[in-house]
Order: structure tokens, then sequence, then C-alpha cells
């Protein structure tokens, strides 16, 4: 099996977890990294990519039940970000993603009934505030006929910038359902000790900005700077986002987040 082999340190990480009792999550991409375009699983190397591919459906839906026969996952996430494809996407193509996140879900279920299942939408541009954007998706919560249906939860990522206060007024009135912030993070391309100074603002002000939701969970993007000679072409933000640094010495942000209660 090509899974034996595929993201072993995940998988070896997810496994230990479980062992020690910690809930866990698993977050899945089958969109490039901006979102725009299929990746390729494994056993498709050389095909050309399309949703309206029904072998790249299959094989997804191979991927997914896999990971969760393995797993069994507390939360599990099948797309994350989905949001950034649908701006591209069109709408027979969103469709046919609707029908196969349906058949992920359902499927997830009778696998692990416990498993709870969303695809996470990227809060800032779904809200208008991605980086000047106005353009809003509210239709992926509002329209019936466009939202995904079967979402135990409203995951979200989110990196503010700029002026943070009342960053989640705009989810007012726009679900019932509890939240869960998959990805999160201050983006700001300023120097590494006054992004940690923003990062730890931002922390220290996040029970107060999350007030007026009911959030089950928030998962902060990575434990640890990234290293840009391992990980090259990120933006800069990135690379300083870390609890952590690279050397795993503790920041300022990693007492502010130890501390923090929603």
């Amino acid at each position: 099996d090509d899974l034996a082999n595929y993201n072993t340190r995940l998988n070896i990480w997810l496994k230990e977890g479980r062992s020690k009792g910690y809930k866990t999550y698993l977050g899945l991409e089958p969109f490039s990294g901006d979102r725009k375009i299929l990746d390729v699983p494994p056993s498709m190397i050389d095909t050309i990519l399309s949703i309206n591919n029904e072998i790249w459906r299959e094989e997804f839906k191979r991927i997914s039940r896999k990971n969760i026969e393995m797993h069994k996952p507390d939360y599990f996430n099948p797309c994350v970000e989905v949001n950034m494809w649908y701006s591209v996407a069109s709408q027979e193509e969103w469709q046919l993603f609707r029908q196969l996140y349906n058949e992920i879900y359902v499927e997830t279920k009778e696998i692990s009934p416990s498993t709870k299942v969303f695809c996470s939408l990227q809060y800032d541009l779904m809200s208008g505030q991605l980086y000047g954007n106005s353009d809003t998706q509210w239709e992926l919560l509002e329209d019936e006929s466009i939202a995904l249906q079967n979402q135990d939860f409203l995951g979200l990522s989110t990196y503010p910038y700029g002026e943070i206060n009342g960053w989640f007024d705009n989810l007012s009135g726009k679900t019932d359902k509890k939240i869960f912030i998959a990805e999160t993070g201050i983006a700001a391309s300023v120097s590494p000790q006054a992004h940690t100074e923003a990062q730890k603002e931002y922390i220290e002000q996040m029970p107060n900005l999350l007030s007026n939701l009911e959030v089950e969970a928030v998962l902060w993007l990575t434990l640890a700077d990234m290293d840009p000679n391992v990980l090259p072409g990120l933006p800069e933000w990135l690379y300083n986002i870390g609890l952590l640094d690279k050397s795993l010495n503790p920041k300022q942000t990693w007492e502010s987040w130890k501390n923090m209660r929603l």
C-alpha cells in the first residue's frame, strides 16, 4: 500500500497522541499550497487532474478512508481552506466537490462514528478581510445550494494583520455552529522580534476576540519556527510564526499560549 510510508512522521505522532490520551486532529489538502489546483495523490503522479476525474475522486476517498481506518481521529478536516479553491472553481466543479465531501463524511462516520468532520474555510477571505480584498463569500454559510452540508463544526483558518480588534465580529449571526480554528497566527512582514510581540498581543487578546463565539478548539499553525532552508519560498512572516524558535527555545508567545483560557 502506498500509504505504508506516506507521511510517516505524522502517522507516528497521531498514534502516539492517541496512546497518551490526547485528542487528535487530521487535516488533508487535496489542493495545491495556494489551493488553486488539485494536488497529486501518489498513485496518479502522471495524471492530468480535474475534480471531474472520477478516478481522482475515488483515489481521494481511498486516501481519506485509509487515514480514518488508521487513526480514527477525534477531528477530521478532509479539505483545508476549501474556499480558496471555491474562488476559482466553476459551479459544476464546486457541486462535484460538495458531493465528494458528503460521501467522505458518510464513510468516515461508518468507520469512526465519534470522529467530528468538517472542511475548514479561510476566514479572512470569506469575511472580506484578506489583504484589502473586500469581496466576501458568506454564501458558503448562508446558501444551502452552495454551503457544504454535514459540517460538524465551522472550521476556520485565520491570520489577522493590522488592527485585530473586532476581527471575528463579522461572524455574528452567520452561524450557529461551534467554531474550530484549525490554523491561526499573525500575518505580518516585520522583524522577528516585532512579529513575536504582535503574536503575543494576539494570543493575549484572543479570549476577548472570541468571547461571543462558542469555540471547540484553537490550533496554532506550528509549534516552532520553520527553517527557510528546509521549506524555501514561503512568505517571510511564516518563518517567525512559531511559539518556539528553530532551536526549540521558548519565545514570549509560549507562556502566553500556555496561560490562555477561552
